[in-house]
């Protein structure tokens, strides 16, 4: 009697994944080509970040030169403007160096779904990356940055149309970002999955345990692949919002202390802040979600072993993947940790920073230089 023949339900996996990198993909990216037809975006996307930054560096050194800023606040503030270019230009940079390993991934990601559905198990992906999200997102960030330049666009057209054009590698390192975060979301409905049958009786433990470490060598990649990347993404961001902050504190008490009603750049600047720290709380919830999942079936496993309730798994596997300690985490190069611990910590750097600010801003304020102030307001714009 012939054996008949198993049709996996596979569902559109990665669609939403995969078109993140549609660029990229359209640029001939891939292992047989290399890079080679990709080093022109990548090179227009790094002189246009480099030229956005140092306009930027200019205009904090000329209103030095003017007397708004003192000496060292411009120095600290170009600095960190430099740094924040730097680290767009190396996001894009790196996306392109490892974009052809994400192919292995999707590989292994399509391999571990059909062991998943031959056990009889449920894998929904279809909703697992919202990709209206991103697009909400990509949307949002486009509106502000497109109403800061219309609202109070700069003097000079040149420094408008290079604003303009550094958009890109913002868009790219968003992209980046959401990539990173659609494959841990995928990996998440994956453990959702292993972790159901680890609590049905008819499901072979021992398949799940090969699975589990699948899933945890997995995690190791992706972490490798996009490690650099988010470090990257996550020290533009906080020296972003820390400009942001730093410029606008001393305006936005003044303009509240004489209850002036056009504040619209304020308002702006709130947005684009609170934007960019959820890039950081969504990055970091997600990843500490995965890894969590990931130790809730090692214990769940474990007790499962002591209660004698695994009659169908080779006990000497499963005490080898125990003594393995398939610890899941992911880091940001190592440095950053991706969990809530970092989340609280970043939350409480930027408060005391941003209390130091405001006592030193008020301090300055008292027997305040009003057209000191205005000029700043007015650099703002």
């Amino acid at each position: 009697m012939e054996e008949e023949e198993i049709v996996l339900p596979m569902p559109k996996s990665y669609r939403w994944v995969r078109m993140t990198i549609t660029v990229s993909q359209v640029a001939g990216v891939n292992q047989s080509k290399g890079n080679r037809l990709y080093l022109p975006l990548v090179a227009y996307s790094a002189l246009l970040s480099a030229m956005s930054g140092f306009t930027m560096l200019y205009d904090y050194v000329r209103q030095a030169a003017g007397g708004l800023f003192p000496d060292t606040a411009a120095m600290v503030l170009s600095s960190l403007i430099v740094v924040a270019t730097l680290c767009n230009v190396g996001v894009s940079w790196r996306n392109t160096v490892y974009h052809a390993h994400l192919s292995s991934v999707f590989r292994q990601l399509d391999e571990l779904a059909e062991d998943i559905c031959r056990l009889g198990l449920q894998l929904d992906l279809d909703r697992y990356f919202d990709l209206s999200r991103t697009g909400l997102l990509l949307l949002f960030m486009i509106t502000m940055y497109v109403l800061e330049n219309i609202l109070y666009p700069p003097e000079e057209t040149l420094v408008l149309l290079i604003k303009l054009l550094a958009f890109l590698p913002l868009v790219q390192k968003s992209l980046t970002e959401r990539q990173f975060l659609g494959l841990l979301h995928v990996i998440s409905r994956y453990y959702s999955a292993i972790d159901t049958g680890l609590k049905s009786p008819e499901i072979e433990k021992t398949s799940l345990v090969k699975i589990h470490r699948s899933l945890a060598s997995l995690c190791h990649q992706v972490n490798h692949i996009f490690s650099l990347q988010i470090f990257l993404s996550i020290v533009f961001i906080f020296v972003i919002v820390m400009v942001n902050l730093e410029t606008m504190l001393p305006v936005f008490v003044y303009l509240y202390s004489l209850d002036v009603d056009n504040q619209n750049m304020l308002m702006l600047k709130v947005f684009q802040s609170l934007f960019f720290m959820f890039q950081i709380f969504d990055l970091m919830s997600t990843s500490a979600r995965v890894a969590e999942q990931a130790r809730m079936f090692d214990w769940t496993l474990y007790q499962a072993m002591l209660d004698d309730q695994l009659t169908n798994i080779n006990k000497d596997l499963l005490l080898s993947h125990l003594s393995m300690k398939t610890e899941v985490k992911f880091t940001a190069y190592g440095v950053i940790g991706l969990n809530y611990q970092m989340i609280t910590s970043i939350l409480g750097t930027l408060m005391t920073l941003q209390l130091m600010l405001l006592l030193i801003n008020l301090r300055d304020l008292d027997g305040a230089d009003s057209g000191k102030i205005r000029a700043k307001l007015n650099y703002i714009k």
